[in-house]
């Protein structure tokens, strides 16, 4: 599946990709997922992120929320309510993924690894304490924190945005960044046929 994103990026459209895992209440078979566990300090931290964003990154979002499930919350009506300015992205989201300047994620899933394979500019947030990650693993996401792609907070990732939001590029080429994405794409992210 991942060998369809492998240097999929293309010229930007300018947009703020934020992209949301689906939010559980309840199993509904045995999986590794942090959010059950999760749900209260999600929803305040993704509201703190929106809230820190800063113009002109905050007019350039388009929300992918995670298509509601049984058992699951609906994000987007909870998220539309509480700030009205944000566009909703339903149909089209590979596109709007290959085509975004900056993704926001909220997990650590399958988008995360599409966005790392196809080099998009990334920046993450979620609660480490809901996320367990295989002890090997765990050393490539502490050098994705302190080159500041991953963050503990919503606020922090906001932050983040606010800062390299005129300059994306030149932060997301910078050769640190380039080389752990591509240790970290050699050992999770593979596409060598």
């Amino acid at each position: 599946q991942l060998i369809n994103w492998r240097n999929r990026y293309r010229e930007n459209n300018g947009r703020l990709l934020f992209t949301s895992g689906e939010i559980y209440l309840m199993f509904v078979r045995i999986m590794s997922i942090g959010a059950l566990f999760n749900v209260g300090w999600l929803r305040r931290e993704k509201d703190t992120f929106f809230k820190k964003l800063v113009e002109p990154a905050f007019s350039m979002i388009d929300y992918r929320p995670y298509p509601q499930q049984k058992g699951s919350l609906s994000d987007w009506a909870y998220f539309s309510k509480r700030h009205e300015r944000l566009n909703i992205v339903e149909d089209g989201f590979h596109d709007s993924l290959a085509r975004c300047r900056l993704v926001v994620l909220d997990h650590p899933g399958l988008t995360f690894l599409a966005a790392m394979t196809a080099n998009i500019p990334t920046i993450g947030f979620w609660n480490t304490e809901s996320w367990a990650f295989f002890m090997h693993a765990r050393s490539h996401f502490d050098r994705f924190r302190s080159l500041g792609i991953i963050h503990d907070s919503g606020e922090a990732a906001a932050s983040k945005v606010n800062a390299v939001w005129d300059h994306i590029e030149d932060w997301w080429c910078d050769p640190d960044i380039q080389e752990s994405r591509d240790l970290f794409c050699q050992e999770f992210a593979r596409t060598d046929r």
